[in-house]
Order: C-alpha cells, then sequence, then structure tokens
C-alpha cells in the first residue's frame, strides 16, 4: 500500500514516502499456517476465542486510543485457557498498521471497541476477534490469523511467544 524510498541530491538524501489512503472498513483476513508460528499447543475454537475477548482484551477497549506510530499505545493481551484440557495460549494484539492513513484526513487514533462506528451490523471489539476464530479455523488449522479494518490490525493467534513486530501484519 506503500513506497519507500530514497535519493542522493548531492548535499545530502531525500527520502519520501508515498501512502495510498485505505478506507474505513474491513478487509479480508489473514489465516496463519502452523508452521508460521512458534510451537503451539492447540485450536483456538470461536467460543472461547469470543468469549475471553468480551473479558480481557476488549474490556479497555472503549477508552484505549491506539495511536498511528506509538507502539506503547498497541494492545497485546495472552490467556491461557484449559477448558478443552489441553492448556492453550490465546494472544489478542491490536495495532495501528504501519505506514496507514485513512482517506479523507481521517483520524490518526482510534478505540478499537468500534473501530466502523456504532450501528446495526458494525463490528465490535469481541465479534472482531470470534469471527476471526471462526473464519480461519474454516480455512487452516486453528492457529489464528489477522484482519485489518481501517488501519487498526485485529489479531488473535494460538502462541504465548509475544508479537515483537507491528508492521502490517503479516511478518509473523
Amino acid at each position: 500500500m506503500y513506497e519507500k524510498g530514497s535519493y542522493d541530491v548531492g548535499c545530502g538524501t531525500f527520502t519520501y514516502q508515498i501512502v495510498q489512503p485505505v478506507s474505513l472498513e474491513a478487509y479480508p483476513p489473514i489465516c496463519y499456517k502452523r508452521a508460521q508460528l512458534p510451537p503451539v499447543n492447540g485450536t483456538l475454537q470461536e467460543g472461547i476465542v469470543k468469549s475471553w475477548a468480551q473479558s480481557l482484551p476488549c474490556l479497555d477497549a472503549r477508552k484505549t486510543l491506539i495511536k498511528k506510530g506509538d507502539q506503547s499505545t498497541f494492545v497485546q493481551k495472552m490467556i491461557g485457557d484449559y477448558t478443552t484440557k489441553t492448556l492453550v495460549w490465546i494472544q489478542y494484539n491490536v495495532w495501528w498498521r504501519e505506514g496507514c492513513v485513512l482517506e479523507k484526513n481521517g483520524p490518526s487514533e482510534s478505540t478499537y471497541l468500534l473501530p466502523i462506528g456504532e450501528g446495526e451490523g458494525k463490528p465490535w471489539c469481541s465479534s472482531i476477534f470470534g469471527g476471526l476464530a471462526n473464519q480461519c479455523a474454516a480455512e487452516d488449522e486453528k492457529v489464528g490469523g489477522s484482519v485489518q479494518i481501517g488501519c487498526l490490525v485485529y489479531e488473535v493467534v494460538d502462541s504465548d511467544v509475544k508479537r515483537t513486530t507491528w508492521g502490517s501484519g503479516r511478518e509473523r
């Protein structure tokens, strides 16, 4: 979505970045394969993911602002679930995609409870995580994935290894 570069102009270097603004909508999910993640213990189940999302990762979603370029505002919550008699680590992450700009001079910060705003049929935090778990369970090995909504990236993954990079969501 964006290009970066630099050009030596003789008396210094000119650095540029071309950004393609994105609309405030949900984009197709990216589902992970087991081989893309550190070793995992189990599989994600939509009901469990959605249930935990309501209590922990989405608890502060209304008042927590995620800001463009400020990693200290990004959300990372981990929960150990033993419902299936096997310890499954569920990691919930939300961040502002690197280099992302909303079209029409949209905001550069957002809460993550209702990323598109309120209204019937609009996604909200726990339904985003639950839906992502459901979509990726049908397509892959039930280890999770990510979805971009506007400039926010939501990720749910079966891993106890914390994410340390916050780019596009594809570099897991």
